[in-house]
């Protein structure tokens, strides 16, 4: 549209050209420059005891509001902008999204509808949302990944401690199961010592003088060498691993059958004797798992 005093080109819908300052049609005031209507001041009621002022001081002399725009605009102005828009500091002038009316740099506002003037563009805050975004991602990505390095070196903390223990319970076990032999090799050497471990005389012996026997087996059995004749052989034990007893009753023989069978963990001594002979001997009964 064209201002009908000026003849200047202005945006669609504007109230008031921006150039001589004439009310645009459409307006209440239709066709009195803006500098002659009536100042809001003069509205005030009269309750209020504010003089109002009347005579409105005439345009100066020499300008003429059919005077031409080119007037009013400084050097280097844009064509088709008054002066005050077409520029500051560089900054050109935008339209305003409300009216169309040109909006001037150094103001927020429209002058023509009062419309607030967005200063940021939308390829700026798709910019600045963006970049927010992408801020939260990172910052909630460096919480999930120092979250998941701390659990990671909990469970280490946790196998460390796990592995410590396993290995501090499995050398216990081999430091008893070394202490129980050691205990079994003292018993065994001492036993050895001995002037009756599995011998009283030539008639009278055992073979072997010392037998193992695992807790999970039937049992085992070993000879009794009887040469002496008409005699009566008994035995007794010391230690309850296990159980000794004749496989016959009667001795006509030069040996006899000893059947020993396991009952628990430990070591049983049995003590062999006769009726002919006053010698005695022991076999060495040795439980293991």
């Amino acid at each position: 549209m064209k201002c009908p005093n000026c003849g200047f080109s202005l945006p669609e819908k504007s109230r008031f050209c921006q150039y001589c300052g004439t009310v645009l049609p459409g307006s209440a005031q239709q066709g009195k420059p803006a500098w002659q209507n009536e100042p809001a001041w003069q509205n005030i009621p009269a309750q209020q005891n504010i003089p109002a002022q009347q005579n409105i001081p005439a345009p100066e002399s020499g300008i003429s509001a059919q005077a031409s725009p080119a007037a009013f605009a400084p050097s280097g102005a844009q064509p088709g902008i008054g002066a005050a828009f077409s520029s500051h500091k560089g900054k050109k002038a935008r339209l305003c999204k409300a009216c169309g009316a040109p909006i001037d740099p150094r103001t927020r506002k429209c002058v023509s509808c009062k419309t607030p003037a967005s200063r940021i563009s939308g390829q700026t805050a798709a910019l600045a949302a963006v970049s927010i975004l992408l801020v939260i991602s990172l910052v909630f990505n460096g919480i999930t990944v120092f979250t998941q390095n701390s659990a990671i070196q909990e469970l280490e903390r946790q196998l460390e401690q796990q592995l410590a223990e396993a290995e501090r319970q499995h050398a216990q076990a081999e430091i008893e199961q070394l202490r129980t032999k050691a205990d079994y090799y003292g018993r065994i050497r001492s036993f050895l010592k001995s002037s009756d471990a599995g011998y009283a005389s030539d008639q009278f012996f055992a073979n072997p003088c010392i037998m193992f026997l695992s807790q999970t087996s039937t049992g085992q059995s070993f000879y009794l060498a009887t040469g002496f004749s008409n005699a009566t052989y008994s035995c007794s034990t010391i230690g309850d691993s296990a159980s000794v007893k004749f496989s016959e009753t009667s001795w006509n023989g030069t040996s006899t059958k000893i059947l020993v069978e396991p009952r628990s963990l430990g070591t049983t001594y049995a003590t062999f004797s006769n009726n002919q002979n006053p010698q005695t001997f022991r076999v060495m009964i040795i439980v293991t798992s």
